[in-house]
Formats: structure tokens, C-alpha cells, sequence
């Protein structure tokens, strides 16, 4: 796959498939405090939203940095 291809498929991959971004919640979520967690209980659907977004800009700058990497 080209790299826009690439990134297109991670954006759809993380909003479509649901086992895999609940996968993705429960590991982030496991590394909270308990008072990050009782935090996380009173607004959990907007923090799940933050956490799917910057899950997605971090993988998507990892491939771009990858295939820079690749390139040189």
C-alpha cells in the first residue's frame, strides 16, 4: 500500500472495527491512576473520543516516520 492508503486504513481500521478500539480503550484506560480512573468515569464519552483521535495522529506520525526512515 502507498502511504495514503496506509493512513486511510488505520483511520477506518480504529473507527470500524469495534473489538479493536475497545482493545485499544482498555489498554490505555488500564494505565490510569484511580483518580485518572474516577476522572475517566465522569466523562467517558468524550474522553474515548480524545483517546481514539490521538491514538490515531500517534500511529499514523509513527508510519510517516517509519517510511521517512525506510526512504533514507
Amino acid at each position: 500500500m502507498n502511504i495514503e492508503k496506509r493512513l486511510d486504513y488505520i483511520e477506518n481500521a480504529i473507527q470500524k472495527d469495534i473489538k479493536f478500539r475497545n482493545s485499544l480503550k482498555g489498554m490505555i484506560i488500564g494505565q490510569f491512576t484511580v483518580e485518572e480512573y474516577m476522572a475517566y468515569i465522569q466523562n467517558s464519552s468524550t474522553l474515548n473520543k480524545r483517546m481514539m483521535n490521538i491514538v490515531v495522529e500517534r500511529l499514523k506520525d509513527q508510519v510517516q516516520a517509519f517510511e521517512i526512515t525506510v526512504l533514507v
